[in-house]
């Protein structure tokens, strides 16, 4: 079972909807999707064969924690994330070999049925299970937004010579219409939002040695990348860094090629994020400063390919993963190939019974992820001893001198 197939009684006019939903989000019809594995083929699951109805994955993976999206019978990006996250965290976590690939076959449903006969759950059931009860006092997770809240607090009235540019952009009700980046006063911490934080180093080395932090239901996740651009498109002479704010993403095509986080915006209303450009890749703070302020469509934050530690051509200016590690909640470095799907599946598959409060009254599901890029300079040094650790741990496992 892999996304796209659906249990015999799901109706036709499911799978339109559905593909509908997705093109509504991506901007991207399905034929024009490049990859295979992302792109939809519907086809009729043949329960016998495997042994369980595609609801009763659904229903089953629900359970134990690792999805939270509808049960109806169509395995959507949802559903195929659910299945990767749980073969992932077999094989990083317990340590046993299975292929995270999103196809749930026997070896797969081996796993499952032997944690449904143990009732066993992922290390973050109960961290979830206290973050939907407010219970959040003392955790990693409260330490993060507390101290996100305190960045606020110290630049307001205090604004930096970047955030006052942003805040003077926003006031422009037409320029306002074009960016998803938020003003200083716009920053926003919620608990019922997910949140990512990308630290971008005072040295500009063209290395993946950023840490990125992930914010989601009470849980917290790091990552290693690069928040800088490691070259310039062939249409452009500078080069465009993402200015220190809070700004909107939702899932895109990168491409039509794979799921990245793009501007929330982007594709329906043509919004970017705001970038300063520079003439040098190691600017200096006045440079940055004086930077010809835009905002920018093509600023993702997307996965960068494993066994490399230079950023190169990964980056035109976007937010880039590298693929070869993360620390689960805990701290602990999981050594993985593809560490952007543990990123993009635990959004994904854990985000599906978010909902927010749209402008016309309604509740919706919560598609965005609120990406804030901090400076090193904002961090105590409470924080920056923390995350030292863990950069170095990630340098000395990625080999990076």
């Amino acid at each position: 079972m892999k996304l796209g197939h659906f249990d015999p009684d799901v109706l036709l006019s499911v799978g339109a909807e559905y593909l509908s939903m997705v093109k509504e989000f991506t901007d991207v019809d399905n034929s024009k999707v490049k990859r295979d594995e992302y792109r939809i083929v519907f086809k009729e699951h043949n329960a016998s064969k495997l042994g369980m109805t595609v609801r009763e994955v659904q229903a089953e993976l629900k359970k134990i924690g690792f999805y939270t999206g509808v049960i109806n019978g169509l395995c959507g990006f949802g559903t195929s994330s659910a299945i990767r996250l749980f073969q992932e965290y077999v094989n990083s976590i317990e340590g046993i070999h299975c292929v995270a690939d999103g196809d749930f076959g026997p070896a797969t449903k081996g796993h499952l049925d032997r944690w449904l006969s143990k009732t066993e759950f992922p290390l973050w059931t109960q961290i979830m299970r206290a973050w939907a009860a407010g219970d959040i006092a003392g955790t990693e997770y409260s330490d993060w937004l507390q101290f996100l809240g305190a960045v606020k607090q110290k630049y307001t009235g205090n604004e930096s010579r970047v955030l006052q540019r942003v805040s003077t952009f926003k006031s422009n009700v037409d320029n306002a219409k074009t960016t998803s980046t938020r003003a200083l006063h716009e920053w926003d911490f919620s608990t019922d939002d997910i949140h990512l934080i990308g630290i971008r180093r005072n040295e500009f080395q063209g290395k993946f040695d950023d840490i990125f932090v992930l914010l989601l239901k009470g849980m917290v996740f790091k990552f290693q990348g690069s928040t800088e651009p490691g070259a310039k498109s062939k249409e452009r002479t500078t080069f465009p860094f993402l200015v220190h704010s809070q700004h909107e993403y939702q899932f895109g095509w990168h491409r039509s090629s794979y799921l990245a986080l793009r501007p929330k915006g982007f594709l329906d209303e043509g919004k970017g994020v705001l970038v300063l450009r520079t003439a040098s890749k190691h600017p200096t703070e006045e440079e940055m400063n004086n930077g010809e302020l835009e905002s920018n469509g093509s600023i993702n934050i997307h996965s960068g390919h494993d066994g490399k530690d230079e950023i190169g051509g990964e980056s035109h200016g976007c937010q880039v993963i590298n693929e070869n590690l993360y620390m689960a909640p805990g701290n602990a470095i999981i050594p993985k190939r593809n560490a952007y799907h543990v990123l993009m599946d635990l959004v994904i598959a854990l985000s599906g019974d978010l909902t927010k409060i749209d402008k016309n009254g309604n509740e919706v599901r919560n598609t965005s992820v609120k990406y804030m890029m901090l400076l090193e300079d904002d961090l105590t040094p409470e924080f920056r001893s923390h995350l030292e650790n863990a950069k170095q741990k990630g340098i000395e496992e990625l080999g990076i001198a």
